[in-house]
Parts: C-alpha cells; sequence; structure tokens
C-alpha cells in the first residue's frame, strides 16, 4: 500500500492508498444496500428462444425511492415530502435535491420524463469522504448492490489505463483518463449502466447509476450525456 498525492475530484480534495487494479466488490451495508440501490419489485421476464438472460428475472422499476411511469406531479410529490427540492431543467428534465430512499451515500436525482410518465432516472452519487479508496468501495459496493438483484452486468469496464495506477489514480479520475463503468440491458427498452468518473461535456467527476427505460437511443447517443 502506498499512499497517493493529493487530487481534486468532483469539488474534494482526494488522498489515499494505492489503486487496486482488479478489484473485489464489497457491500459495506450488506443486503440492505442492494435493496436500496435498486428500489425494485419481482416480475417475471422471459428468456427468448429458452436462452439464460444476461441478468436475472426481476426486473427494476425504479430507483432512489422514484417509480418508472409516474406523472410528475407524483414525482414531485415523492422529492418534496422527502424534504428535498424539485427543480424544472428544461427538455422534460427535472432535479431532486437528495433522493426519498438512500442508496449509502449522498447523491441527487436527475429524472426525465415522455408524455407525462418518468422514463429515466439518474442517481448522482458523491461520497462525502475525501478519501479516494472510499471512492472506489462505494463504487463496488453499487456494482455489488446491482449485481446481487440483477445478476451479471453484459459489459464491465474496469481496466485502468497506462500511467492510472497507484499514486496517478486520482489525477486520472480527475481529468478524465480513468473510468469505470458497467451496463445491465434487459431488453431494448430497458437498461442499467453504473459509472465512476466524468461524464461527456461534463466536468465533475461523480459515480452516476442510471435506471433507464426511455427506449433504444440514436447511434452515437450516450447515456452519460445526459
Amino acid at each position: 500500500v502506498r499512499h497517493q498525492a493529493p487530487a481534486t475530484i468532483g469539488g474534494v480534495t482526494i488522498s489515499g492508498t494505492a489503486f487496486r487494479c482488479t478489484f473485489v466488490a464489497t457491500a459495506p451495508e450488506g443486503a440492505a444496500v442492494a435493496e436500496k440501490a435498486a428500489d425494485a419489485s419481482t416480475a417475471e421476464a422471459a428468456a427468448p428462444n429458452g436462452e439464460t438472460p444476461a441478468v436475472d428475472a426481476v426486473r427494476p422499476t425504479g430507483a432512489g425511492g422514484f417509480k418508472f411511469g409516474d406523472t410528475l406531479a407524483q414525482t414531485t410529490e415523492r422529492c418534496t415530502s422527502a424534504g428535498h427540492v424539485f427543480k424544472e431543467r428544461g427538455r422534460g428534465y427535472h432535479t431532486c435535491s437528495a433522493l426519498p430512499q438512500t442508496v449509502g451515500h449522498p447523491a441527487d436525482a436527475t429524472l426525465w420524463f415522455r408524455d407525462d410518465a418518468l422514463v429515466l432516472i439518474r442517481l448522482t452519487v458523491t461520497p462525502q469522504s475525501a478519501d479516494v479508496e472510499e471512492w472506489l468501495e462505494a463504487y463496488d459496493g453499487l456494482a455489488t448492490a446491482v449485481e446481487g438483484k440483477y445478476g451479471p452486468a453484459k459489459s464491465t469496464k474496469r481496466t485502468p489505463p497506462a500511467g492510472c495506477e497507484g499514486k496517478a489514480l486520482a489525477a486520472c479520475l480527475n481529468d478524465g483518463r480513468l473510468a469505470f463503468s458497467s451496463l445491465w440491458e434487459f431488453d431494448e427498452n430497458l437498461r442499467i449502466e453504473l459509472s465512476l468518473g466524468q461524464a461527456k461535456d461534463r466536468a465533475a467527476t461523480a459515480i452516476r447509476l442510471l435506471y433507464d427505460q426511455s427506449g433504444p437511443r440514436p447511434k452515437g447517443v450516450a447515456s452519460d450525456a445526459l
């Protein structure tokens, strides 16, 4: 274990120990984190042609205390009744300053509606600690929670580029060279994406957990650009 020089991530000065190139996912809050992170109920999902689905038969119905299909009024009530601030951001987007149901770390929500129905929930998680190891543990804890409820991810990226190991980890996260991600797909209309790093055209580094049932995206449009 080596100490690394301080760097700034998401407006927080980050310092900590050496980076682990291969992660063993852990969930500090245990099984309860899985329920909180997913916030979903059980539903049947048949596997086409008898194939084993990429994820388990449970399908997400929402996240962070928000529910897919809720109207704008219902979603506003979920946010404000928990004591948080709900704001319109334009183009169908709204934000809630915190979550009605915790995921174990401070987070806010970006919400998108189509025909007055909630179809996209993005949780932006910002650990309070300035220790880079705790950011990694938070990311791994969320990944473990999602995997525990929905099965293994369809794809996962956790390999750091050359020069981003050890003491350079925080700097690489801060300048956008390093990013982790995992993708769960249920069908062409429903997916979960977990990422750590900078979103496209976005300066802040954060952990983002996206629940998206808005349908197929046009080619070249990335979820982390939202």
